[in-house]
């Protein structure tokens, strides 16, 4: 028998801040009666997804929702729905979740990872393409950047069960999707910027699928990260009171597995890393994204089907989706799905979130100097406004 162990939610714990990555320590779970995973997975595939590694106890942790909850209509992004609304939970041992997801249909060109920058019209984009007949869209399942944390922090090489867990954890939501909507047998899933640094395994792993790197450039990408996560009461009182760069230092040491995912920090241009204020760190985590998506398209040159800037996405979303889907190698008549597009592109696509871009300008002049100073520096990207290779729409 595949038994699994129910978990049930004794607490949920309060999330701070709530865009944190997924962890089992989200929840206190009270370990409940074993369950035949298998069985429950075939009975109710619509209802059950896979939600973040238990890594200490070798497991995927799956949410259960009730039956009249469409997690991707109750919040922009799916993990924070997962974590709000689930049921409860079902532990599966990687044994049993690699048995399961070797059993079903491989991927192919029926996927697609949307990368992208952070602060690009992601989220836009995903939920144009979703718009589409034929396609469905999952924005930020949530497991693959909790994966490229454990990978960063690892001191010894886990790439091999990475890899696996990557691939299980893909196919195991892409067919829980399909369940929902199988008339769109087309699943694009949206990662967050952070898990860019995964895509070398995610390749690996899936080679067959398609993928589309979304960037902008570095000036709006940096005020709309400022917006969403510098923007309020406190770093506008630490920043009066002249202290931003001791704060930013404790912050760099309480978030340091996160700072280990970026690969650039190993050159030793930016070894004055610690020493950046607030808006040359996010110019330098957009040049490290914009650097690492080259590596993988240098290195691995099917890796990326297309790239696009946001602003030819904003100014011709039709012919920015015609050209994605083409490169993709899917086929689609957008004339059919016009009115959908159009209310797309009139809405608000992180409406709901914490978030959203308020559209307040905050980088001026001394700002924008200090950013194009970690640019310079770099032998490449010494401009923000750099055009990706395998951009369309140009």
């Amino acid at each position: 028998m595949n038994y699994a162990n129910k978990l049930i939610i004794k607490k949920r714990r309060k999330i701070n801040p709530p865009e944190s990555i997924v962890g089992s320590s989200d929840f206190v779970f009270e370990e409940g009666p074993k369950l035949d995973f298998e069985d429950l997975w075939l009975k109710e595939i619509s209802y059950i997804s896979p939600y973040c590694i238990d890594d200490k106890n070798k497991r995927m942790l799956f949410a259960y929702v009730d039956k009249d909850k469409d997690l991707r209509k109750l919040h922009p992004f799916y993990y924070e729905a997962q974590r709000k609304y689930a049921k409860f939970f079902v532990g599966v041992p990687y044994d049993i979740l690699y048995n399961l997801s070797d059993s079903l249909p491989d991927l192919d060109k029926k996927c697609i990872m949307l990368y992208s920058t952070g602060r690009c019209g992601s989220t836009f984009l995903c939920n144009l393409m979703g718009s589409i007949n034929n396609i469905q869209s999952l924005s930020e399942p949530d497991a693959y950047s909790q994966m490229t944390l454990i990978r960063a922090n690892s001191k010894i090489n886990r790439d091999d069960e990475l890899i696996q867990l990557i691939k299980a954890y893909t196919k195991m939501i892409y067919h829980h999707s399909l369940s929902k909507n199988p008339e769109k047998p087309v699943v694009v899933i949206k990662l967050r910027a952070l898990s860019l640094f995964m895509g070398e395994l995610i390749n690996k792993a899936l080679p067959s699928i398609s993928s589309i790197f979304l960037y902008r450039n570095a000036i709006d990408v940096v005020n709309s990260f400022y917006g969403a996560f510098f923007d309020n009461p406190i770093m506008k009182t630490i920043k009066y009171l002249n202290i931003e760069n001791i704060v930013l230092k404790i912050l760099r040491f309480t978030y340091s597995s996160y700072v280990k995912t970026i690969p650039l920090l190993k050159n030793e241009k930016y070894s004055d890393f610690n020493s950046f204020d607030a808006f040359k760190g996010l110019g330098f985590i957009w040049l490290s994204l914009m650097e690492y998506a080259l590596y993988l398209h240098e290195q691995y040159p099917d890796f990326l089907d297309s790239a696009i800037d946001y602003k030819d996405l904003r100014e011709k979303p039709l012919d920015a989706l015609k050209e994605l889907l083409l490169a993709c190698g899917i086929e689609t008549d957008l004339n059919q799905d016009i009115d959908n597009i159009k209310k797309v592109i009139e809405s608000n696509s992180q409406k709901g979130s914490r978030i959203a871009s308020k559209g307040k300008r905050h980088v001026g002049n001394k700002e924008i100097e200090a950013i194009n100073s970690i640019l310079t520096r770099h032998d490449l990207i010494k401009s923000g406004d750099f055009l990706f290779p395998k951009t369309v729409c140009r």
